[in-house]
């Protein structure tokens, strides 16, 4: 009986850890999901600024 109790009582934990690793690597898929669009964003803003810079700095021919 103790035995069958053990068995039972690790395959709850096994249940749990499994659990805790499927949340997690939600979260990590969640996480990287919000970062990946500021970082686009800024991205893009950081190419355009730098575009004009080099616009600026051109020297004009008239």
């Amino acid at each position: 009986m103790k035995i069958h109790k053990m068995a039972s009582t690790f395959n709850e934990m096994l249940d749990t850890v499994e659990e805790v690793f499927i949340h997690e690597k939600q979260f990590s898929s969640d996480v990287s999901h919000e970062l990946r669009t500021p970082i686009t964003v800024i991205l893009a803003q950081v190419i355009m600024l730098y575009s004009i810079l080099i616009l600026l700095k051109k020297p004009k021919n008239h």
